[in-house]
């Protein structure tokens, strides 16, 4: 049967190792060690040779603490992880138009744009509130241009 010491990582080990920096209440590796599950096994010089190697070191008030520029470099390494797994795109060029409507006509009028042959290409989000719709576009100039053009027949038909 295998023991639950067989499921970790180095990885783990030095996040938890982290995260209790982070708390700023350890004064003593012994503490740490205390504090980190048992199931890790660490000994004080490997627990030494880890903390080094994230940074960390006693502050003024003689805790353990992660220096600011580690933090900031392991969250922006764990925020890039997350971009992957989540295929996260950033798109550039988006544009904001308020459409002010009667509130009867809120959710009819955005699941007509949704399956509107043009429009629905170019809107990224719709946000309904009680006075109009906020449409989030990717392309404005074309949204714009089928909006008027829809607007035109409403003329046409007055």
């Amino acid at each position: 049967m295998g023991t639950e010491s067989e499921n970790y990582t180095k990885l783990d080990v030095l996040e938890a190792i982290r995260k209790l920096a982070n708390e700023r209440t350890l004064r003593s590796r012994t503490e740490f060690l205390v504090k980190l599950p048992k199931h890790y096994n660490l000994n004080i010089s490997t627990l030494r040779r880890y903390m080094l190697e994230l940074g960390i070191k006693k502050n003024m008030e003689g805790f353990y603490k992660l220096p600011d520029e580690v933090e900031l470099k392991l969250q922006r390494e764990e925020l890039s992880s997350l971009f992957t797994r989540a295929n996260l795109d950033v798109i550039k060029d988006i544009n904001f138009t308020f459409l002010s409507t009667n509130p009867n006509y809120v959710e009819l009028l955005i699941h007509e744009l949704r399956n509107h042959p043009i429009l629905k290409d170019r809107i990224i989000s719709m946000i309904p509130s009680t006075d109009g719709i906020l449409v989030i576009t990717n392309n404005l100039v074309e949204f714009n241009r089928e909006i008027k053009e829809i607007k035109k027949i409403k003329n046409i038909n007055d």
